[in-house]
């Protein structure tokens, strides 16, 4: 297959931000499997929206502007966002974060929504009420091709793992939410405050979770199983999604918002 230089880049961008499209080409460029897409929110305006690469294994479609991608925990933060808007309504009250977990009853009732048959008749038939790890966990199969490919995976309701959507789309949620079109600006600073820090026992690095988000002094958002990511920069007023149908590491996304950052005149993320 042959690889993606800049010219297969699709979308648009604005003049100030033209470095962001050459530093996604060389991501593009770099990846051997399916491609990617990108998009940044700033100042009331979509200001990058990219898109390249193949959108199949086999290299017979280019990817577009629908072309959706699986970004595993990505999807996280639409869930809690949901849950976010009825506790601002005073119809949910708030009680759970990160440390939540999983009885085994209800992993397995995810598992067996997915169609994945490999998770244990000890499991299933346990229904103790232990933690399965964290609500972090991933499905038995999530990373099989045949299964999350396959239409049972697809149509099932997983929210912490299975959500598919576009960068745009996903970009969209903190750009609403930096708007406060979703939530009231009280309720958006408690969730995106750190309720809980320390080295995270899943992930073995220093974590700070707020009410469905990650949360640093830059901002918010979630990052995905295979390098996507989004989420928002407070500091800087923006959102950003990269996200990506070549499993790898995160530093793909690091490097296109830091060329994006590159461009607002602020410092880069650590990679």
């Amino acid at each position: 297959m042959a690889q993606t230089d800049r010219m297969d880049v699709g979308g648009r961008v604005e003049r100030r931000f033209e470095a962001v499209r050459e530093v996604f080409g060389r991501v593009l460029a770099g990846q051997a499997g399916t491609g990617a897409a990108v998009a940044a929110w700033w100042d009331g305006a979509w200001v990058v929206d990219l898109w390249g690469g193949w959108a199949d294994a086999a290299g017979s479609r280019r990817w577009g502007a629908g072309s959706l991608v699986q970004p595993y925990s990505v999807s996280k933060p639409f869930a809690a966002v949901c849950a976010l808007v009825l506790a601002d309504r005073g119809q949910l009250e708030l009680g759970l974060d990160f440390l939540v977990g999983l009885t085994a009853a209800e992993q397995a009732r995810a598992v067996e929504l997915t169609g994945v048959a490999e998770y244990s008749q000890e499991q299933q038939a346990a229904g103790r009420p232990e933690l399965y790890q964290r609500a972090v966990a991933n499905l038995p199969g999530a990373f099989d091709p045949a299964v999350v490919n396959g239409s049972a995976w697809r149509a099932a309701e997983v929210p912490a793992v299975n959500g598919h959507g576009t960068a745009r789309g996903a970009a969209g949620l903190y750009a609403a939410l930096l708007r406060a079109e979703l939530l009231s600006p009280a309720l958006l600073a408690e969730a995106t405050t750190a309720q809980c820090s320390g080295v995270d026992a899943v992930f073995g690095q220093h974590s700070a979770w707020g009410l469905g988000f990650g949360v640093s002094a830059d901002g918010f958002g979630m990052g995905g199983s295979g390098g996507s990511y989004a989420g928002a920069c407070t500091v800087g007023g923006y959102a950003f999604a990269c996200m990506t149908g070549t499993m790898g590491s995160h530093a793909r996304a690091t490097m296109v918002e830091n060329a994006f950052r590159g461009c607002l005149g602020m410092p880069p993320l650590d990679e």
